[in-house]
């Protein structure tokens, strides 16, 4: 939560100076990797700095409603930034269920789950 306050400040000037592509590409680039190093932390600490790296680049959504700003027209504003909740809204509701059905495939893991 600490490093998501700060990422809303970074993200937000960063991305009136360079344009809102690049910084929405170095968010999900970071939060790939933060993922990747949240399934791989040997130990607590180790979790705890990729979570830490991860809510350092959690500035997409901001990002991305004020990109869909700057693109659309002030009547299309509304729907779609409510998409955006919606999308989020729809990801909570389906995803656990979805890596649920997902972790009882017997597929080659490429990322080890734990003992």
């Amino acid at each position: 939560a600490v490093a998501q306050i700060g990422a809303g400040l970074w993200m937000g000037a960063a991305s009136d100076r360079l344009g809102r592509r690049p910084i929405l590409l170095v968010s999900l680039a970071g939060s790939a990797v933060g993922m990747l190093g949240s399934a791989q932390a040997p130990t607590f600490r180790a979790l705890l700095g990729w979570r830490f790296l991860l809510g350092a680049f959690s500035g997409t959504s901001a990002t991305a409603n004020a990109y869909i700003a700057d693109i659309t027209a002030p009547s299309e504003r509304p729907k779609l930034m409510s998409w955006i909740g919606v999308i989020a809204s729809l990801c909570f509701m389906f995803g656990p269920g979805v890596g649920a059905g997902l972790s009882e495939l017997d597929v080659p893991r490429v990322l080890p789950a734990g003992n």
